[in-house]
């Protein structure tokens, strides 16, 4: 058994334990060996992240046995699932500054900017000082601004966050007949979370009820001094002709505008 020093043998770890804890032991190791990197395999066993450990004396009992550490796939996975409930892409969970390879000098300069807001987050919290990256498509605003959000979380700064690709938000927010509920709950989520990311805001077409919504959204978090993360590789003249020009201005209040090209 791997858990298990060399040093110790067969004999004292039967004095040890006993026959219930050595198959607990086994169950859990077998999970530990099927899991993936990621993390997760024993979740559905509900054994909450815990692996054992043999350890040469155990308080409880003032003897040699097995104990549960925490496994260190563990939080991350827990966060891997809370940040897909709250709608960040699959692709984008794990990523880091790290994942990004700035290629020209303005790239480097993005990267080192958002690292300074990540750092410095609580100043500029306190400012309800949000981020505006915009530039061209495939260039990694959408990398980047999860990543903010990943460091932020891991690290305890916020507690929430919510991603949403524009024209999906949009989209989310056209009224129907069913899901009325399911778009009062969209807007009040957007308004309240720590830090909101609006991903990929370009030239889209809307309608006027639609553009009030998102106006909602925006103002509540401007007023409140709630920090939204906005990407975009449109202009602003074509981002107010979408939503407005107030919502536009009070998005980029404060913010740390990131490649500022088209007026951004």
């Amino acid at each position: 058994m791997r858990s298990v020093p060399e040093s110790v043998t067969v004999a004292q770890v039967l004095d040890a334990t006993t026959d219930d804890i050595l198959e607990e032991v086994g169950e859990r190791l077998l999970q530990c060996e099927r899991c993936p990197d990621t993390g997760g395999g024993c979740y559905a066993k509900l054994n909450e992240g815990e692996r054992p450990h043999w350890v040469e004396k155990i308080e409880r009992h003032g003897g040699p046995g097995f104990d549960w550490v925490a496994c260190e796939r563990w939080e991350p996975y827990l966060l891997d699932r809370r940040m897909l409930a709250w709608g960040f892409p699959r692709l984008m969970l794990r990523k880091t500054f790290d994942d990004y390879l700035a290629e020209t000098d303005s790239e480097q300069k993005a990267v080192e900017l958002l690292r300074d807001y990540v750092a410095d987050f609580y100043d500029y919290a306190m400012q309800g000082a949000g981020v505006a990256m915009s530039g061209d498509v495939g260039v990694g605003k959408t990398t980047l601004a999860c990543a903010v959000c990943r460091i932020l979380l891991s690290e305890q700064k916020i507690r929430s966050a919510r991603y949403w690709d524009a024209a999906n938000l949009l989209a989310a927010l056209r009224p129907t007949d069913n899901d009325q509920d399911q778009r009062r709950q969209t807007v009040h989520d957007c308004m309240r979370c720590a830090v909101f990311v609006l991903d990929d805001l370009g030239a889209h077409n809307t309608t006027d009820w639609v553009r009030e919504q998102v106006g909602l959204i925006v103002n509540h978090r401007w007023s409140n001094g709630l920090p939204t993360i906005v990407t975009t590789n449109t202009s602003v003249d074509d981002a107010e002709r979408s939503l407005g020009a107030r919502t536009i201005s009070r998005l980029l209040h404060n913010a740390l505008t990131v490649d500022r090209r088209a007026g951004w």
